[in-house]
């Protein structure tokens, strides 16, 4: 039995390793370069950098139409956290059901009024295509109004693709463990066993690879929105980008033990498994939340955007 003990472990590290190798390879890279976008990359050029000068009433009307919408989708939460999103942060005690606990907390996503969420985000997307048609006034402070109106606007809008990306779970009652060695035993009921537990294998790999990717290509779309709002919004956006990067680290560090392992030995070989997919995300939120209190700091702004990356700061491991 001792052997067969060496060899489950191994098995349910391997198996677990083995179904989102790639996949994490894939985090590693669009993050590292989503956040390349936030700190290098130089503002995008729209419609409105360029061409003959829009009118005053015409920029006055489109910043009155991008602050409506936004302010319709603020109004859409029955009760909003300080930085905005309609989301609550709720402390977890450490648990022997779970791995650790999760750094910023449980992140619950509270429900919106449906039908005006739904008419501010429509709303939102067609005033930003307007104000994107636009082309840049003669008036600089105009324009940096209507630059701010905007960049507000495309936060909200990306807000709510944030919110649907916090509220995807990992999924729970995942059973990796193997005994290879009832494959081959003379007794039916350990072949059968072992049918039975290479079916549940599959399946919860399949489910944690559907997850993996899942909460990999909308983060991906998270960090580009987030990266190019390099103005007003800046570090509200540095500050969305952590918490994208640190809620998809806990819930992978945090995630609940299967109850099939009942073992020391099997519950670290899980957790470390899910402790090394953490490291990218981490590395992300690190850096999201520097550039956030950095651009605080040049611009003399403190907001509860700025206390919440350096919340993320303080939680996180030191490099």
């Amino acid at each position: 039995m001792r052997e067969q003990g060496k060899t489950l472990d191994v098995t349910v590290r391997m198996n677990q390793v083995r179904t989102t190798r790639s996949a994490r390879r894939s985090w590693q890279s669009l993050a590292s370069l989503s956040f390349c976008a936030i700190v290098v990359a130089a503002p995008s050029v729209s419609a409105s950098d360029s061409g003959a000068s829009t009118s005053r009433e015409a920029l006055e009307a489109s910043i009155a139409r991008l602050e409506q919408a936004t302010q319709v989708w603020e109004r859409s939460c029955h009760e909003s956290d300080s930085t905005g999103l309609c989301v609550e942060l709720v402390p977890v005690e450490s648990s022997p059901s779970r791995c650790v606990s999760p750094r910023l907390g449980e992140v619950r996503v509270l429900s919106r009024k449906a039908k005006l969420a739904d008419k501010a985000q429509r709303a939102l997307d067609q005033a930003i295509d307007h104000a994107q048609s636009l082309a840049a006034p003669s008036d600089p402070a105009l324009q940096d109004a209507h630059r701010a109106a905007l960049e507000r606007a495309q936060l909200a809008r990306a807000d709510g693709d944030l919110e649907r990306y916090l509220a995807l779970r990992m999924p729970a009652d995942l059973d990796f463990i193997v005994e290879e060695w009832k494959r081959d035993s003379q007794d039916a009921k350990d072949r059968k066993e072992y049918e039975r537990q290479v079916t549940r294998r599959d399946r919860s790999q399949a489910a944690f690879k559907r997850y993996f990717d899942d909460k990999t290509s909308q983060s991906a779309e998270l960090l580009m929105a987030y990266a190019r709002l390099r103005g007003p919004a800046a570090v509200e956006a540095a500050q969305r980008t952590a918490w994208v990067s640190l809620s998809f680290a806990d819930q992978l560090e945090s995630a609940a033990v299967p109850s099939a392992m009942k073992s020391a030995e099997q519950r670290a070989a899980y957790c470390s498994a899910l402790a090394d997919h953490a490291e990218a995300p981490h590395r992300v939120a690190r850096d999201a939340a520097t550039v956030c209190v950095e651009a605080a700091d040049r611009l003399g702004v403190t907001n509860a955007a700025t206390e919440a990356c350096k919340v993320v700061l303080g939680v996180l491991p030191k490099p």
